[in-house]
């Protein structure tokens, strides 16, 4: 079952008043049937903090996806080191360049790595949250924030000796990495499963500008969903509020719940592979060809289901 993702990074409202850049950073590599995810997170204090957060990021989801089998090997604790050893390594270079000292470029670091065999492991670095939905609409926390001293300072991956948060997973699951300048608004377990929703009944370009509208928030806010896609489909698609999908597929709420399961059994199957027209037809249980195109537009319109040329697909 193939891995998707998802992210979005939006400038906060002081950074937009002073003129700042995002120093927030978010970057996705794809290598062979792993796909890995990084969010990094500018130190405001330090003078390149957005390069930092950028080259922290780039370099650990391009070393997990490249090297996830390596990494999911290694006994508890080490594949943590292993990335932070390489990133900080590529942030001396990145000092180098810049005439600076490797300090100036300190970000946390958040990495999600996910294979198409279920198979997930995940790092953290610093503040900021990572957590999961679950089958029952709950959301768990996988690795939660950290501010051991003040509210406003964190360990970076630049710190003398970090504490790295580590989990893997042989379980099909989804995850959530977001950055600290999110909490006022994602304490909500509510609005926690309404980004999941998102995310996956979205394509990406939609994703991000309901994430702008959404995070209006003084501090840089940066979100990404990554992981297996049948199970953020599965999640999603049993615990979001009939509600929330109504307004999201732009259909009646009476006509979401009579079609949900079909919904579930239709993306599920166009999330492993392509389907032929004949198939969809089976499992949406109509009779002709149009009467199946019809009942499947909403998730056509919106992003989700893409047709062509007999097939249907899973647009991610």
């Amino acid at each position: 079952m193939p891995c998707f993702s998802v992210s979005s990074a939006t400038k906060g409202q002081n950074h937009i008043r002073r003129g700042k850049p995002c120093d927030d950073a978010v970057f996705t590599a794809v290598s062979g049937e792993c796909r890995a995810v990084a969010v990094a997170d500018g130190a405001g204090s330090r003078t390149h903090a957005a390069q930092g957060a950028a080259a922290a990021s780039k370099i650990a989801a391009l070393f997990v996806s490249q090297e996830f089998d390596d990494l999911y090997s290694l006994p508890a604790g080490e594949a943590g080191s292993m990335v932070l050893y390489i990133v900080r390594k590529a942030l001396a270079d990145r000092a180098e360049e810049l005439c600076c000292s490797v300090r100036e470029l300190g970000s946390t670091l958040m990495v999600c790595g996910a294979h198409n065999d279920g198979r997930s492991l995940t790092i953290h670095i610093g503040d900021g949250c990572i957590e999961r939905p679950e089958g029952n609409g709950s959301v768990s926390v996988v690795s939660d924030y950290e501010h051991e001293e003040a509210e406003n300072i964190t360990e970076l991956i630049t710190s003398a000796s970090p504490k790295i948060k580590e989990h893997k997973s042989c379980r099909r699951l989804v995850y959530m990495l977001r950055t600290d300048g999110t909490e006022p608004l994602l304490s909500d377990p509510c609005l926690c499963r309404l980004i999941f929703s998102l995310a996956v009944l979205l394509p990406e370009a939609k994703f991000r500008e309901a994430c702008a509208e959404l995070f209006i928030v003084p501090d840089d806010s940066t979100v990404a969903v990554a992981g297996d896609l049948s199970a953020a489909v599965d999640t999603v698609m049993s615990a979001t509020d009939t509600t929330v999908l109504s307004r999201l597929l732009g259909i009646p709420e009476k006509t979401v719940r009579c079609r949900r399961s079909c919904y579930r059994r239709v993306l599920t199957a166009a999330a492993s592979s392509p389907c032929t027209m004949s198939k969809m037809i089976r499992l949406s249980r109509q009779h002709t060809a149009y009467r199946t195109i019809k009942k499947l537009r909403p998730l056509i319109d919106c992003g989700l289901l893409q047709y062509r040329n007999g097939f249907f697909r899973m647009e991610k």
